[in-house]
């Protein structure tokens, strides 16, 4: 049997957990009926608590309502001693009052600064779009018509300064090629057919030029060393096709100089 000492010190510590308790729902300004109900439940049976609990002080009771600190405050200490002092006293306890003691400890295990109640923050950040705002959003500063014109003429203009340096694909070949097909031509419209003719205006040397560029625009795309686009046409064209024309009319007409010289003499006066 438990002696009346024993008791009277149980109670009183179940009392004052239970006042910390309600002192720190009282800084978060919450309120816990069921610590009400074992206060007022431990003042009638053992009203002597309140008078030896104000003995204490203010001091006691904020040692009570403080966290517990390992092995260092006043409080630890007086419950060493007192576990000490009644080694064999094994305090029987009903299934409820084990089950509140639990959650006293759980909730003094805590800081008061994390029971107490703070405020939500303001939140600074937009709402969130819709996604016809989003669409119209994208389109008004990513997606604009000057935009993309200007984004276009940019990269046009970079890819015809890089096709610009890169290496011509009208080779010596095809250019002692344009040169000897347009004399052929020459000396083609002299004896052979009349360049005022249907044949003899297949045989143009500027006809004869741009075939031997289309040979050479299918080779390229056989080895499929580059690859066909506006910017390379459009480069191709001024810097190969029309130096060629003009290369092959010159050869033509120096061939035509020399075969007359040699006594041979054109068909017809229309070239």
């Amino acid at each position: 049997m438990e002696t009346a000492a024993a008791q009277m010190q149980r109670a009183k510590r179940r009392y004052t957990a239970f006042l910390r308790e309600r002192a720190n729902l009282a800084l978060s300004g919450k309120s816990d009926p069921l610590t009400e109900d074992e206060i007022g439940k431990l003042e009638k049976e053992y009203p002597e608590l309140v008078r030896v609990v104000s003995e204490g002080g203010e001091s006691a009771i904020n040692c009570k309502s403080s966290p517990p600190l390992p092995a260092k405050d006043s409080c630890g200490e007086a419950r060493a001693i007192t576990h000490n002092a009644a080694p064999n006293s094994i305090p029987s306890f009903s299934a409820p009052a084990v089950q509140l003691s639990s959650k006293a400890r759980l909730r003094k295990s805590a800081p008061p600064l994390l029971l107490m109640q703070t405020r939500p923050l303001p939140n600074s950040l937009p709402r969130s779009l819709s996604a016809d705002a989003l669409q119209r959003h994208s389109r008004s500063v990513h997606a604009s018509p000057a935009n993309e014109n200007n984004y276009s003429m940019m990269m046009f203009a970079l890819q015809l300064f890089n096709e610009r340096h890169q290496k011509s694909m009208m080779t010596r070949l095809s250019v002692v090629a344009t040169a000897l097909l347009s004399v052929a031509a020459a000396l083609a419209h002299c004896t052979v057919v009349d360049p005022a003719s249907t044949p003899g205006s297949l045989l143009s040397p500027s006809l004869l030029t741009l075939l031997v560029h289309a040979n050479v625009l299918c080779g390229v795309y056989v080895r499929g060393r580059r690859r066909f686009t506006a910017p390379m046409l459009i480069v191709y064209a001024v810097l190969d096709i029309i130096p060629s024309l003009g290369l092959g009319i010159v050869f033509y007409n120096l061939g035509l100089i020399a075969l007359e010289s040699y006594g041979f003499r054109r068909a017809s006066s229309a070239c």
